[in-house]
């Protein structure tokens, strides 16, 4: 089981993966 921590750690990731998307996408 994961604990909340780890939780938040991946999803502030994933977010920042998704950002990082939307950003090279609207450079496009």
């Amino acid at each position: 089981m994961n604990n909340p921590i780890q939780n938040y750690e991946l999803i502030l990731k994933e977010l920042t993966h998704i950002c990082a998307s939307i950003t090279s996408f609207k450079q496009i």
